[in-house]
């Protein structure tokens, strides 16, 4: 726990640094009557990171909530919340690969040991599969609603078949490109 802490922490601090220093540095040398302006274009101009980086910040607060509760349960529940809580921390950590490597937070061989520790809980976790469903209370009706029971995919098939018969009869629009 204290490790994934660690790198969830960091992201989240990193990410907000690095918008700190973009928003200081694009009002920097900006005269005082115009700074107004140049901070307004340069936080629009950051939107994007800040998104990420309250994402992650929600990520964080997230697994902090999951670790804290931990301390409620006991015996093979505390056992099975804990692999859950660290499926969730090691799956944003192995969501967030890319950008753990590229600033030097992690190695490829570490986020590969993730991958595979991933893995592994997965198989833990699955025996246990059954009981955490029934943990959520879900009702009969729901678990046979019209979304669980794959008639999408039977209506994505229809559409592209219907799709590939106008294709192959000529009546299908050609494409421009």
């Amino acid at each position: 726990p204290e490790a994934q802490r660690t790198l969830l922490t960091d992201r989240v601090e990193t990410m907000i640094a690095e918008i700190a220093v973009a928003l200081r540095d694009a009002t920097k040398d900006v005269p005082k009557a115009d700074r107004a302006a140049a901070g307004a274009d340069a936080f629009n101009a950051q939107q994007h990171k800040l998104i990420e980086a309250a994402k992650a910040h929600a990520e964080l607060l997230q697994w902090e909530a999951f670790t804290e509760a931990l301390e409620t349960f006991h015996g093979d529940t505390l056992t099975v919340m804990t692999w859950l809580r660290d499926l969730f921390g090691l799956g944003l950590i192995e969501k967030s690969a890319a950008w753990y490597l590229v600033h030097g937070r992690l190695s490829g061989s570490r986020v590969e040991a993730i991958t595979a520790y991933v893995d592994r809980l997965l198989g833990r976790i699955r025996t246990h599969a059954s009981d955490l469903v029934d943990a959520f209370g879900l009702t009969p009706e729901l678990l046979r609603a019209e979304i669980a029971t794959g008639i999408e995919a039977e209506r994505q098939a229809e559409a592209q078949a219907y799709v590939a018969a106008q294709v192959a009869a000529g009546t299908w629009p050609v494409h421009e490109k």
